[in-house]
């Protein structure tokens, strides 16, 4: 039997509990064992137990290697780019004088705008119309439809307005990502950054991506 040394009303006292229990048990300490053979099988399983962690460790770490190895070290660092697509984001509605309460109003009927009505925004905003001039269209994604996003999308793209195209890629659909990449692997769009938008691609078109890279030729350096 296996025994737990608890306090009940300030008194120190043993409870029985099972050896399941007993190996979740932090403080090994309070527990307290009747027998010999109680503590040998509590030694046992918990050594099964830890050297279970152990393979499963090592086999998670195996596979991490293969991975590297198989992609020749091909890996994606997004901290940088993560942080600049947040200072994007961050203080969209500012006022060149430096108020921001008529794009407080505005932001909270957003949800209560239907579609049409907020593409008609959208389009206010980058004709530059002045009664739009305090707004940043990227607040507006979040309740645009797919449908508009991908036409925003597209549109940055083709005119290289890289801020935008970072922003927005969290919006758009699969499909519109997917044109995108066809079109990138042909030899256009180079100057867009492409390491913001994978993850929000397809696998099949990440890969599309690695392989291009693989097969591109490094210029010699003079």
């Amino acid at each position: 039997m296996i025994l737990r040394k608890t306090i009940i009303d300030n008194k120190e006292v043993f409870e029985p509990i099972e050896l399941d229990e007993a190996l979740k048990v932090e403080d090994k300490d309070s527990l307290v064992f009747t027998s010999k053979e109680a503590k040998e099988k509590f030694d046992s399983k918990r050594l099964e137990l830890d050297n279970t962690k152990l393979e499963e460790d090592n086999e998670e770490t195996k596979e991490k290697e293969q991975t590297k190895r198989k992609y020749g070290g091909f890996t994606f660092n997004f901290g940088e780019e993560f942080s600049k697509l947040g200072d994007s984001i961050k203080n969209i509605f500012v006022r060149k004088d430096g108020k921001n309460s008529k794009a407080s109003k505005i932001i909270s009927t957003l949800p209560f705008l239907d579609d049409e009505e907020l593409a008609e925004i959208v389009d206010n905003i980058i004709a530059n119309k002045v009664d739009y001039e305090d707004l940043n269209i990227v607040v507006i994604f979040p309740f645009l439809s797919k449908e508009k996003m991908d036409e925003l999308f597209l549109r940055f793209v083709n005119e290289n307005e890289t801020t935008y195209i970072s922003s927005s890629a969290p919006f758009v659909s699969k499909d519109a990502l997917t044109r995108f990449v066809d079109s990138y692997i042909e030899g256009n769009h180079q100057d867009v950054n492409v390491d913001m938008l994978y993850p929000f691609m397809r696998k099949d078109d990440v890969k599309k991506i690695f392989n291009y890279i693989i097969d591109q030729k490094e210029e010699p350096e003079e």
